[in-house]
């Protein structure tokens, strides 16, 4: 599904959507090895439920651009799912794919380490496996220097060097980069920071064989909506209770079939995302 900027948006709105720009690229030597630390598939969900996936990802040696003329919406502070495959052995164990994920925030053309959202080495993508998603959320940090740009996708075999510096450039390493168009927009700083001090949410066991626990602990009392939500975006269960201070919930989930999750906590003005797997 796209997002289409209407006419009166284009005419009206101070952001600079026609800011033509040229952008470093990223190549790897070795990407054409069958072996190559390549991302698989690629799933970026934002809050609001609309989703773009992609899958059969080829062993590009030099960046491609997937939605050229037709960019994604992105707004400052708001939380987006990103779920990731990539090949990896019949295990993950001995081979697998890491990837780290950049935003042209500055919308200067290159993607340096201050602005990688996901650190290849030790951010939520560094064991990448074909059989199962690997999935976060991840709040787009503020404020931007809104209009047209881009976020780049990078891998590498785990036995090869990828950093948060390494958004540009040319690696010898085994793996494909990808780039997809956005439009950046300024957004609220509105949504509380995921396991603050002032409220917390976790979700045990994890994985779970269909009933789980909601532990929570906040300030004062609040309607949680509980939401769950294969990565289809396909909403497979709902639950809503008035908590306040701290407490357990039980989820009774053996509705769900075996697989992986995002459940998502809507309490008071403030949305939460945690991952799930059913076992």
């Amino acid at each position: 599904m796209k997002l289409l900027v209407s006419i009166c948006a284009l005419l009206c709105s101070s952001v600079n959507f026609l800011h033509a720009q040229t952008y470093c690229s990223a190549n790897s030597n070795g990407a054409g090895n069958v072996y190559g630390g390549n991302v698989l598939s690629l799933m970026i969900q934002d809050d609001t439920g609309i989703m773009y996936s992609y899958y059969g990802f080829t062993n590009n040696s030099t960046n491609l651009v997937i939605n050229s003329g037709s960019p994604y919406k992105m707004v400052s502070w708001d939380t987006f799912i990103f779920s990731m495959t990539g090949i990896s052995d019949s295990t993950g164990n001995t081979m697998f794919t890491k990837a780290g994920i950049w935003i042209d925030m500055n919308r200067d053309g290159d993607f340096s380490a201050s602005e990688c959202i996901a650190d290849p080495e030790s951010g939520p993508f560094k064991h990448l496996r074909k059989d199962s998603a690997t999935s976060m959320a991840i709040r787009i940090p503020g404020p931007f220097n809104t209009g047209n740009s881009r976020i780049r996708i990078r891998g590498a075999a785990n036995n090869q060097t990828l950093t948060a510096s390494d958004g540009c450039g040319t690696l010898s390493v085994y793996g494909n980069q990808i780039d997809f168009e956005v439009t950046l927009y300024q957004g609220t700083n509105r949504v509380q920071t995921i396991g603050s001090g002032k409220s917390n949410f976790s979700i045990f066991p994890n994985p779970c064989d269909g009933l789980a626990k909601l532990q929570y602990n906040i300030s004062g009392t609040e309607k949680a909506e509980i939401s769950i939500s294969d990565f289809s975006g396909k909403c497979c269960y709902k639950q809503t209770e008035n908590i306040s201070g701290q407490g357990l919930l039980d989820l009774h989930l053996a509705v769900l079939q075996v697989g992986f999750y995002i459940v998502k906590i809507h309490a008071g003005n403030a949305i939460y995302y945690r991952n799930l797997q059913i076992n």
